[in-house]
């Protein structure tokens, strides 16, 4: 462990993901069996692999994938490299995935009236799925969010009294799953640190960070951006020290933030894409939808702008480098929300649209995105 300490002063391995242990074992069995191969990067190559063949076999009918997985370069990239995020991103897509059809595990299983052994297996998945994602980074705790409102919007429709009593029931099966899966992680770090944690922490950070993210360094000489508000700066301060804090946000969301030489036009043209495909949205869902879709839809814009300003706050409190990987839970939403408005994918020029979007896309991957892979 001692190893795998950062100039950060910390190590992932202290996160509560499971990723680094499964990745670890994954990408040593690779190692192992193939030596030659990259084996650090299989694990989230597999991950793409399977949203790609998903992908793949459903958006001929499932238009909204598109806007979930079609047109980001960064939701690709995150699985290029040994990264967290990509675990994180893989299960809240399928959480959303599952929000979208009626037909899906989760709306099965929460309208299941009667318990039978057969049932238990699908409750048992959906808390693991929820339990790993608030395992994760906390900007897919918004998704969690939504699958939150959905299901309440559910239950407060629901008229029949017997379904209404099985709603309650099944929510706090999955619930307590969900928590068993959470607290079982959490009890590890209970068992090792006790109630000592945060003065551990501090004691490795003083002795890996480097100097300039030091807690022991004088605050005058460490890093002006790092831990800005803990140093008593304002948010004020925080932009003055970072100007281009949003365009680098959105450059490195639909870009690659190591990218300094593409130029503002195809940045300007996603913007473009992302705006009529939101703007879709939005019409089609206060032209046509029913009065939870406008709800929904309410709420997603809602989750979407706190996931614009949680970026910040976690710059302004942590680091304060611009990573537009924070803000792909934003094309989950906008995933959810599409797959809510199915009429709109039945106009040619929208489809178009979304077309000329993943090709720009794909485009850039391909002369930007994959020679930084290899």
């Amino acid at each position: 462990v001692a190893n795998t300490y950062s100039g950060y002063g910390y190590t992932k391995l202290e996160n509560y993901t499971w990723y680094f242990f499964l990745a670890g074992k994954i990408a040593l069995l690779f190692r192992t069996l193939f030596y030659s191969l990259p084996y650090y990067r299989i694990p989230n190559l597999l991950l793409f692999a399977a949203l790609a063949i998903l992908f793949a076999r459903n958006i001929r009918r499932k238009n909204w994938l598109m806007a979930a997985l079609g047109i980001c370069v960064q939701a690709w990239y995150i699985f290029s490299y040994t990264t967290a995020d990509a675990l994180d991103f893989f299960l809240a897509f399928f959480a959303v995935y599952l929000l979208s059809s009626e037909d899906s595990l989760l709306f099965r299983a929460v309208d299941t009236v009667k318990l039978t052994g057969k049932s238990i297996p699908g409750f048992l998945l959906l808390g693991f799925l929820f339990g790993m994602i608030a395992l994760g980074k906390p900007n897919y705790l918004s998704i969690l969010a939504l699958v939150f409102f959905v299901l309440l919007f559910r239950l407060i429709r629901q008229k029949n009294p017997e379904q209404k009593k099985a709603l309650w029931r099944n929510y706090f099966l999955i619930l307590g799953i969900f928590a068993a899966v959470f607290l079982f992680r959490a009890g590890f770090d209970l068992y090792h640190y006790g109630t000592q944690k945060a003065a551990v922490k501090e004691a490795v950070a003083i002795e890996h960070a480097h100097e300039d993210k030091n807690p022991a360094t004088p605050v005058e000489e460490q890093n002006p951006s790092w831990h800005m508000m803990s140093r008593g700066a304002t948010l004020q301060d925080f932009f003055d020290e970072n100007p281009e804090w949003f365009s680098m946000s959105y450059k490195s969301f639909c870009g690659l933030i190591q990218d300094t030489d593409t130029g503002l036009w195809y940045y300007a043209c996603m913007g473009f894409f992302y705006a009529v495909l939101l703007a879709g949205i939005a019409c089609f869902a206060f032209r046509y939808g029913d009065f939870w879709t406008k709800l929904e839809f309410l709420v997603g814009i809602l989750l979407m702008a706190g996931g614009v300003a949680a970026s910040v706050i976690n710059s302004y409190v942590i680091d304060s480098q611009a990573q537009g990987r924070y803000l792909l839970p934003l094309i989950l939403i906008a995933g959810y929300l599409a797959s809510r408005t199915p009429r709109l994918f039945e106009k040619w020029y929208f489809r178009l649209l979304l077309a000329a979007a993943g090709v720009f896309s794909v485009g850039y991957f391909g002369l930007v995105g994959v020679p930084l892979f290899l």
